[in-house]
């Protein structure tokens, strides 16, 4: 696995580096649970990289959130299943509706030039999405209210969309086997 990682660092940036490992740093904090080795992992890198002293016992809550929700915002909604599966304390910050809501709002302001629109549309469309279940199969998905769409992926817009078709299910065929029927508009 070591040799990976060294052909990983030489990919990226090829040249000498210098490894090191707990023996070689004086001081560096050991983790005390099993549920938080990524945790240390990322503050081992960033007091590294930061030349930084060792200086704490686990990873202060604000820069845990920073980190993820960076992790949130390039890779989209997959992350969070991906995040939430990592760890406890990951999960226990992830599906905070606080952090989703940071983390849409993070997305949306990175496809939309907002000083373009007027007040009024920011604030009809500058909204969350929530967490619904589905009327019919009962699965969670991600209720997008009227406006833009993506998968959270930071500068990616999917679309979008001016109304809702089927409130309350996650797609078409959840609506139709609920027996939904379109309503015949005329023009």
């Amino acid at each position: 696995m070591l040799l990976g990682f060294r052909q990983l660092a030489q990919h990226i940036n090829p040249g000498t580096w210098r490894e090191y490992s707990c023996d070689d740093i004086t001081g560096i904090p050991r983790q005390h649970s099993s549920n938080n080795c990524g945790v240390f992992v990322m503050m081992y890198a960033l007091y590294i990289v930061m030349e930084g002293h060792f200086d704490f016992d686990e990873m202060p809550p604000e820069i845990l959130w920073r980190i993820l929700l960076t992790v949130a915002t390039e890779d989209g909604d997959g992350a969070f299943l991906r995040l939430s599966l990592t760890c406890k304390i990951f999960r226990g910050i992830v599906t905070k509706p606080s952090f989703r809501k940071q983390a849409h709002f993070i997305w949306l302001d990175s496809v939309i030039n907002w000083r373009a629109f007027s007040k009024g549309h920011k604030e009809q469309y500058r909204v969350p999405y929530t967490l619904t279940h589905c009327l019919h199969c009962g699965e969670v998905f991600k209720d997008n209210p009227p406006g833009y769409v993506g998968d959270g992926k930071r500068g990616v817009l999917q679309g979008f969309y001016c109304t809702k078709d089927f409130l309350g299910y996650c797609s078409m065929d959840c609506f139709l086997n609920d027996g939904g029927e379109f309503q015949n508009e005329e023009v």
